[in-house]
């Protein structure tokens, strides 16, 4: 096979791209990081900088958008994909990280990667309210609820997984580390432990 260079971009902040970031450090894949800034203006718009003015329509995607994954080989040809959880996605099955190849132990990782993802994003939707105070504690119940599911998977089903869970850990890691931590339902939460030993 040849060697490849991987290249992906997203704007200096986590929120879409740190589960893929962890997936390349943990498998120690060299990747390049292009990093894109942008301003909120004061009537609410957005001055996009580098990332619409140069790249975004201009790096051959299919869908622009970030975060945006390039795989450049030897000969020149390149692989693009957009979409974080597409791009997550490609390197499980690549990289050996999704299961044995069956459909209903694959069906199973997508579940797992969805639930995950989707806490995120109710998460990130309350951190950005205006209404925060009002949304926090119908939210957390929320979480709550979803961490006991977890809990009882990991019990029941994370062990005897193998290796595959290395891509959950990737999506369940940023989420101890944005808070997540503080709202679990015991002191040796199953889900944080994973998620810890894998930072480790």
């Amino acid at each position: 096979m040849d060697s490849e260079t991987i290249t992906v971009g997203y704007f200096a902040i986590r929120v879409y791209v740190d589960h893929i970031k962890l997936l390349l450090e943990y498998k120690d894949i060299p990747y390049v990081f292009e990093s894109y800034t942008k301003t909120q203006l004061p009537d609410g718009s957005w001055l996009g900088g580098k990332w619409y003015e140069e790249a975004k329509y201009n790096l051959g995607l299919d869908f622009p958008n970030a975060p945006y994954y390039i795989e450049t080989c030897e000969d020149g040809s390149q692989f693009k994909l957009t979409e974080s959880m597409a791009i997550l996605r490609h390197l499980g099955r690549k990289h050996s990280l999704y299961g044995n190849g069956s459909l209903k132990q694959s069906a199973v990782i997508d579940m797992v990667v969805d639930v995950a993802q989707e806490m995120r994003t109710d998460f990130a939707n309350l951190t950005y309210s205006e209404s925060f105070d009002q949304l926090k504690d119908s939210c957390l119940v929320t979480v709550k609820t979803k961490l006991g599911y977890f809990e009882k998977f990991m019990c029941q089903s994370w062990k005897k997984l193998g290796n595959w869970r290395r891509l959950n850990d990737c999506r369940l890691h940023p989420l101890a580390s944005v808070g997540f931590s503080r709202i679990t339902l015991s002191g040796d939460s199953g889900w944080l432990s994973s998620a810890q030993t894998f930072q480790n």
